[in-house]
């Protein structure tokens, strides 16, 4: 309610004058609330709000008005690629990053494989060398050891009589028969005929020329063509002794034997009797 400052009377707040005497009531502003504004002012904003005509003040983190968000640390610019947070990459370096490690892949598996391939081309034919003469090397210490062992069981036939074995290992075109060995070992067993193998030393496989020049011996002494195979040599060390009545004397004899190969077989080309 309005009191009349003139004569008392009251009145609605809604009158502008008296209604009893006419005056005039006088012209007050209202009194605003804390954040309100007086009438004719820009109402003043509370603490983050913007004045009336001013843009907003956004918090810490928000974008003022018109203006792009600024994202928080780790968070996307809008319309860019997402920021990513310490020791995230960004998309597009991730993206590089495995393909970079993909190309290096390759590169190092190329390499891999070339040193591969160079030590296979370096190492392959030295192996299959070395292999080659250790078969070589196993082969001929086997045809060696054959070769002594024919000579040994040739010298223990002729201290023994045995015309038959001596036949045997003895290459046809000889002509040697076992009744041709009868007959000498009747000789010598009047003579009181003794051998004893001392030694069989530098058994040693015939060179191609020279078994070429043997081929062309044998063809031009026996008239036989043969196909010799192997052909090796060996100094041939035996004790041989004599006995006849009151008579014995014994002395070592060194002979140069050669053993033959001929279709497969090995036989006593020179060295018996």
């Amino acid at each position: 309610m309005k009191i009349c400052n003139t004569c008392g009377t009251m009145n609605d707040d809604m009158n502008m004058s008296c209604t009893t005497c006419g005056s005039a009531f006088p012209m007050v502003q209202p009194q605003m609330g804390y954040g309100q504004p007086v009438m004719g002012e820009q109402p003043q904003m509370g603490y983050g709000q913007p004045a009336m005509g001013e843009q907003p003040q956004m918090g810490y983190g928000q974008p003022a008005m018109g203006e792009q968000p600024q994202m928080g640390y780790g968070q996307p610019v809008m319309g860019g690629q997402q920021q990513m947070g310490y020791g995230q990459p960004v998309m597009n370096v991730q993206s590089m990053g495995a393909a970079n490690k993909s190309k290096k892949g390759i590169i190092i598996a190329v390499v891999i494989i070339l040193v591969v391939v160079i030590i296979a081309a370096v190492c392959i034919p030295m192996i299959v060398k070395a292999q080659k003469e250790k078969k070589a090397k196993e082969l001929l210490a086997k045809e060696k050891k054959e070769v002594e062992e024919l000579i040994e069981k040739s010298v223990k036939a002729m201290n023994d009589g045995d015309s038959e074995y001596l036949a045997s290992v003895s290459p046809d075109f000889l002509d040697y028969t076992k009744d041709d060995y009868d007959e000498t070992f009747e000789y010598l067993e009047w003579m009181g005929f003794e051998i004893e193998l001392v030694s069989i030393e530098e058994v040693e496989k015939m060179k191609a020329e020279d078994m070429d020049d043997l081929v062309e011996e044998i063809e031009d002494y026996y008239g036989e063509e043969v196909d010799i195979e192997k052909a090796y040599t060996a100094e041939v060390t035996a004790e041989i002794t004599l006995s006849y009545e009151e008579y014995s004397e014994s002395d070592e004899s060194t002979e140069d034997f050669i053993c033959i190969m001929l279709d497969g077989e090995w036989y006593v080309y020179q060295g018996i009797m």
